[in-house]
C-alpha cells in the first residue's frame, strides 16, 4: 500500500510542477503583451499602401463609369441617326405614294 501512496504522492508533485509551469508561462505571456513594441514606420507604410490601393480602385471605377457613359452616348447617337434615316424613308415613301397617285390621276 505504501508503494501506491508513494506513486500518488509523486504524481501529485508532478501535477503541481506542471501547474506551476503553466502559471509561469501565462505570466510570461502577460509580460510579453505589455512589452509590445509598435513599429510606427511599418504601420504608416501599411496605411500608405492601403490609401494607394483605395485610390487605384476609385480611379478604375471612375474609368469604367466614364467608358460606360461614352458607350451610352454612342448608343443614343446611333438611335437618333437610325430614327433620322427611318423618318427620311417614311417621308420618301409618302412622296412616292403621292407622286404615283398624281400619275394615275393625270393619265
Amino acid at each position: 500500500m505504501s508503494l501506491i501512496l508513494q506513486l500518488l504522492e509523486n504524481r501529485t508533485k508532478a501535477s503541481r510542477g506542471e501547474i506551476e509551469m503553466v502559471e509561469t508561462l501565462e505570466e510570461l505571456k502577460e509580460l510579453n503583451k505589455r512589452k509590445v513594441v509598435v513599429n510606427f514606420d511599418d504601420m504608416l507604410h501599411r496605411y500608405d499602401e492601403e490609401r494607394e490601393s483605395e485610390a487605384a480602385l476609385e480611379a478604375a471605377a471612375e474609368a469604367a463609369a466614364e467608358l460606360e457613359d461614352e458607350q451610352l452616348i454612342k448608343y443614343v447617337l446611333l438611335l437618333l441617326e437610325l430614327d433620322n434615316v427611318l423618318t427620311f424613308y417614311r417621308h420618301a415613301c409618302s412622296v412616292c405614294f403621292v407622286y404615283n397617285r398624281l400619275l394615275t390621276v393625270v393619265t
